[in-house]
């Protein structure tokens, strides 16, 4: 159903807050916690030779913040989505923000009817938005939260579900060519892929889309969404500098400097509503509850956060209610932790000054995980991932606000190294044996205990396990461990030690065999790209 009819929208916007107020912008700062594992890596990159500079970003719509990168999406995705406009909707309906388009943009839209009502989205639902000179695609992103996806094909705009979106399949082929040259093996960037965009709506999980070679060519079909974020993800991965966020607007580090300001704010007991808004006029930015997430408005809420940053305020409110932030379409969204992974994003590390080989990467990946918001990472039951793409370069899909620690953990390990300055590293005896405990689920170590010794080669010479204990593992059982399982329900799994005594050699191939048996290819991606 096509829309020519126009439905003026000019009532002032209700839902959200917005404010004007500007404040001077201050740098994040490191916990105590996160500089407990920062020696590891010191000796590591003092025996690295000296690194050459990466080579400028070749991407389009590339832009530039100090050492932090985004690919624009708006340089990736057809012009009428990105032209910036000024609209305000209030309480319209879908059809009405239709012939609004079409009116004033100059464009076909059509409402997938079959779809929406399929998947109980009300077409008559009541939607409150405002873009001052915006992009357009930030109004069609931000109707996700009503359930409403979008596509936009042949000069076709068309409004679906999220379920209904696998019924609008786009295929396309990517010439990787130099992606293999640089070190990257085609099994491996399979993995990646499926593993830091959207790895839920990937075929063998619970969506649709496939990625299959043909020679240097990658050939996918996916949805408009997920296409965007690979020319993103293959556009950083060809010069990583810095960190590089795959497929975020420019708007959005606007934002995340003003999350950075001190601020001084004391709220009593007040609405979460109030606390909400005091921020947002606070920060200058909008911020709004997620539609999908039942949150109590009305519950009380405190603040007190004196001298510290914006970001810190935000954190505490949302803490101790099992909520979460993320930046969506140029705002800040507030949602339940687990419905939240619409608001994951992807970013490219460039870590080659600290990590110059696989190892070493692996060896900051584990700091990384243990550091930066521990519950947070899939091997714990949630949604962050953290790749290995290949020895110097890390891909993890996070939130917002985990990939702002992941930087102050990072900008915190190259200030000791950088200030330390460089060293003569003899480092400890790879021949020295040594006792190592390795924590895993007691179904993971049974297995590992019995395997390892076939994975890791050779183990022991020969009569030396009877002469010193080398090559010896001990099964301890430990604590049960509380995770959270897919559907957010939390579950206890017995855990158990492997007590290994070993050189430390082996114990590194050890450490390289448990990470590959734990995340598959996909964690260790660099492993086959730099044999």
């Amino acid at each position: 159903m096509e829309y020519s009819e126009s439905a003026r929208a000019k009532l002032p916007i209700t839902r959200g807050w917005r404010s004007t107020t500007g404040i001077l912008a201050l740098e994040p700062m490191m916990t105590h916690s996160q500089t407990a594992l920062i020696a590891v890596l010191i000796g590591a990159a003092a025996a690295m030779p000296p690194t050459m500079e990466a080579e400028p970003l070749a991407a389009e719509g590339v832009e530039a913040r100090g050492s932090r990168l985004t690919v624009d999406p708006a340089a990736l995705m057809a012009a009428p989505l990105s032209q910036k406009v000024s609209l305000e909707f209030n309480g319209q309906s879908l059809r009405e923000v239709a012939d609004w388009i079409v009116a004033n943009l100059d464009l076909k839209v059509r409402l997938d009817q079959s779809a929406l009502r399929y998947d109980s989205v009300p077409l008559d639902d009541h939607i409150h938005e405002s873009l001052q000179e915006e992009p357009l695609y930030f109004l069609l992103d931000r109707l996700g939260a009503m359930g409403i996806a979008w596509v936009y094909r042949d000069g076709m705009l068309t409004f679906t579900s999220e379920d209904g979106i696998s019924s609008h399949m786009i295929t396309r082929a990517y010439d990787l060519g130099d992606l293999l040259d640089r070190g990257y093996g085609r099994e491996q960037l399979l993995h990646l892929l499926e593993k830091v965009v959207r790895p839920e709506e990937w075929y063998g999980s619970s969506g649709e889309g496939r990625a299959q070679w043909l020679g240097d060519v990658l050939v996918v079909t996916h949805a408009a969404r997920p296409q965007l974020e690979l020319q993103g993800l293959f556009s950083v991965l060809r010069s990583p500098d810095g960190r590089t966020f795959v497929c975020d607007p420019p708007a959005h580090d606007s934002i995340r400097r003003r999350l950075r300001q001190p601020v001084r704010i004391r709220m009593g007991e007040t609405p979460l509503s109030e606390a909400i808004k005091g921020l947002a006029d606070a920060a200058a930015i909008d911020i709004r509850c997620d539609g999908y997430s039942d949150i109590d408005l009305a519950k009380p809420a405190s603040l007190d956060c004196s001298g510290g940053r914006l970001f810190d305020a935000l954190q505490e409110l949302v803490r101790d209610r099992d909520l979460t932030w993320g930046i969506v379409a140029g705002q800040v969204w507030i949602s339940s932790r687990w419905p939240a992974e619409s608001m994951l994003k992807t970013a490219v590390y460039d870590v080659l000054d600290l990590c110059g080989d696989l190892d070493s990467t692996v060896t900051l990946a584990d700091l990384i995980e243990s550091q930066a918001a521990p519950e947070s990472w899939d091997g714990v039951g949630n949604g962050g991932v953290l790749a290995v793409a290949k020895p110097g370069v890390l891909v993890i899909r996070q939130s917002d606000p985990v990939h702002d620690e992941v930087a102050a953990l990072l900008d915190e390990v190259r200030r000791v190294h950088h200030a330390a300055g460089q060293r003569d590293h003899y480092g400890p005896d790879p021949a020295e044996v040594v006792t190592h405990y390795y924590v895993m689920s007691h179904d993971m170590a049974k297995s590992m205990a019995e395997n390892l010794p076939k994975l890791v080669q050779p183990w022991t010479a020969p009569n030396q396990a009877e002469a010193d204990g080398v090559g010896s593992i001990r099964l301890v059982v430990s604590e049960d461990r509380e995770q959270r399982a897919k559907d957010g329900t939390m579950r206890w799994v017995p855990q158990a030690t492997l007590v290994i005594r070993h050189t430390r050699e082996t114990h590194e191939q050890i450490r390289v065999a448990i990470h590959q048996v734990r995340f598959g290819d996909s964690r260790m991606i660099g492993a086959a790209a730099s044999e």
